[in-house]
């Protein structure tokens, strides 16, 4: 961590792994944290003296020219204290753009930070305000440096946390904020826009592919309304551990570079009850493909204002991004391609029991990816009514109704692009239903070892069409087995993987032949021994349990019959299911647990989630405590529920 001593040089603060401190340069922790953590600490550096050691330069022109906020930060690292981000020297391997979305599409005049209605424009400028008070980097993904073509090594330098906290700018950075409206639950909310997260421009890679770099919590904006643009430590956290975690499933989703947090106090009203504490401010760093943060409430803002000329360039914007080569550029050929791809991210979202809590329209990318990580979960135990936002008092987003919330908000979009094609018409997102039933059926076979997508064009598309009304049937009885005796949602597919399912009987002459485990291991005993694990993992009590241990067993033998009738013998099923069922889940208490040691200034916790969440399938012993069933105490407000404070 920089300090800022009364003559103004840095000094360093930043305690190493083993809970000393030191700035020797040289340091070992320096050299030896990326061997053992996929993430980065701003490790102990030498004091340095001023902006031309640290190659950091002054722009006085800047500073000048964004002077309109009463709150002003300053970057307090091995520099005088500056008002507005600085010239940084250059990260090598990183080379940065405006982002295709700033350039193609028409941008607001001012450059005021003062929060306003922007008309006529899908984007205004947007400099970041620098956190004030000791900025250091929490943690880097090195994943997502990997991703950028940054070196790793990059995030050793005072320059990466300074970029990365708002603090300074990197030629070819063009910082804006995007202007969006958007239904909140239910409701039109009018001019919403990024009111703390502002976009730097994109990175573009040598194979063509280019990334959005966006700052959350990087400092008030025109579309900040009453907020203060800053985000709090516990949600950044949130963020960045949700997406880097999000992705190790499999899950399109934006990613997290970086964390930089600060001795700055920003106030909140957590549960939005009164009680305002002081937190501390970070920044987080997000990363997505070119244009992900076009939004339905994107187009819903300039079809509510009726600004055609706005909403035409909008919609032929997206279709240059996203629709396949030789494609027509029509408004319904984009509506389709948004629907199958929301279909399929939603599929995904039930299968690996994630719920995400806010989906307003203005939280729907129109790329089909996840974003904006704010009260959500993971299911711990199953209940496809669980609501994870405080504020969700009529149970709009709970997890079994989020199918429901994205055709709903398709249909906003479908409205807002009819005033561009007025022959769109419902068929177009009616097609999201198909093809999520889909998806979500070949999702849920594939935790259960009876489908494997690999090889294929279509990774929805069931192998065996003809069994379809069996595999139906054997998932929608796992779920209600799941659901009357509260079964731990992860560790349930993950039982069902180390267990056998099938007895000796069922099998095959073929399939019992060989090393097969499902026919050679299984003793009569087995269906007991896998229902005793079951029962260990169910949330309800005895008398409970007994009145649903038939429905288990009537279902376990529904599913032999499911896998002998597709042939898959018992070791392929249980390989293929430890392919893709996670033993470590984001849960809540696990966040909350690596939050509060963070507060303290350790950070250590975080980092141990981090890997263990990138490689979620592979048990590691190191990491037996994340697989471990929720205590007690997590069931409590705050932690399997959360607001919108953020």
């Amino acid at each position: 961590m920089y300090g800022v001593t009364g003559d103004g040089s840095c000094v360093c603060t930043q305690p190493d792994l083993r809970g000393t401190s030191t700035c020797a340069a040289g340091s070992p922790v320096a050299k030896d944290l990326l061997r053992w953590y996929p993430t980065w600490n701003l490790a102990a550096q030498s004091t340095r003296a001023g902006p031309a050691e640290s190659g950091i330069q002054r722009d006085d022109k800047t500073k000048a020219a964004n002077r309109d906020s009463s709150e002003e930060g300053s970057c307090t690292f091995a520099m005088a204290a500056v008002e507005t981000p600085v010239a940084a020297g250059p990260l090598e391997g990183l080379v940065i753009r405006s982002s295709r979305t700033a350039e193609s599409m028409p941008r607001d005049t001012s450059s005021s930070r003062t929060p306003r209605t922007v008309t006529g424009a899908t984007a205004s400028p947007a400099m970041p305000t620098p956190l004030r008070s000791n900025p250091s980097l929490l943690a880097a993904s090195l994943p997502v440096l990997d991703l950028l073509g940054l070196r790793r090594t990059e995030a050793e330098r005072e320059e990466f946390a300074a970029v990365f906290s708002g603090c300074g700018l990197l030629q070819g950075m063009d910082p804006v904020a995007y202007a969006y409206g958007g239904h909140q639950f239910g409701h039109w909310a009018g001019q919403l826009g990024d009111g703390r997260a502002i976009t730097l421009g994109e990175v573009v890679r040598p194979n063509g592919a280019a990334w959005e770099l966006q700052l959350k919590g990087a400092g008030r904006t025109a579309f900040s309304r009453g907020g203060d643009g800053r985000a709090v430590l516990r949600s950044s956290i949130r963020e960045f551990l949700a997406s880097e975690a999000m992705h190790a499933l499999g899950v399109p989703t934006t990613r997290s570079l970086a964390i930089v947090t600060s001795n700055d106090d920003v106030v909140r009203d957590q549960f939005y009850d009164g009680n305002v504490e002081a937190e501390k401010a970070a920044v987080v760093t997000r990363v997505a493909p070119s244009g992900s943060w076009l939004r339905i409430g994107t187009f819903e803002l300039q079809a509510h204002r009726r600004d055609l000329p706005v909403l035409r360039k909008l919609a032929e914007h997206a279709m240059e991004l996203l629709l396949p080569p030789g494609t027509p550029h029509q408004a319904g050929e984009l509506l389709t391609w948004v629907t199958r791809q929301t279909a399929e991210l939603v599929a995904r979202w039930q299968a690996v029991g994630f719920v995400h809590g806010v989906l307003n329209t203005d939280n729907f990318s129109i790329f089909g990816i996840t974003i904006d990580y704010g009260p959500f979960a993971f299911l711990d135990w199953y209940d496809p009514a669980f609501v994870p936002n405080t504020s969700d008092d009529e149970s709009r987003y709970a997890f079994d109704q989020q199918p429901q919330a994205a055709h709903w908000s398709l249909e906003r979009l479908l409205e807002a692009l009819q005033l561009v094609d007025a022959s769109l018409d419902p068929s177009h997102t009616a097609a999201f239903w198909p093809r999520y039933t889909e998806c979500h059926l070949a999702r849920m076979l594939e935790k259960l070892g009876a489908h494997d997508d690999r090889g294929r064009d279509d990774e929805c598309a069931v192998a065996a069409p003809h069994t379809q009304i069996a595999s139906a049937a054997v998932v929608r009885g796992l779920l209600e087995a799941m659901a009357a005796t509260s079964a731990d949602y992860s560790r349930t597919f993950v039982l069902l993987a180390e267990h056998p399912v099938c007895n000796p009987t069922s099998l095959t002459a073929t399939e019992q032949q060989g090393e097969d485990e499902e026919g050679a291991a299984v003793s009569g005993d087995a269906t007991d021994a896998l229902l005793s694990a079951l029962r260990g993992v169910s949330n309800v009590d005895d008398a409970t349990w007994h009145a649903h241990a038939g429905g288990w067993q009537k279902w376990l033998a529904a599913y032999c019959e499911l896998l002998t009738t597709l042939g898959v013998p018992g070791k392929e099923r249980k390989e293929r299911m430890m392919r893709v069922n996670p033993r470590y889940v984001l849960r809540n208490h696990l966040a909350h647990v690596a939050i509060e040691e963070a507060k303290t200034g350790n950070f250590t916790e975080v980092q141990a989630l981090l890997r263990a969440l990138s490689q979620p399938f592979m048990h590691r012993a190191e990491f037996s405590r994340f697989e471990e069933l929720p205590p007690k105490w997590a069931h409590q407000r705050g932690i399997r529920q959360l607001s919108c404070s953020s």
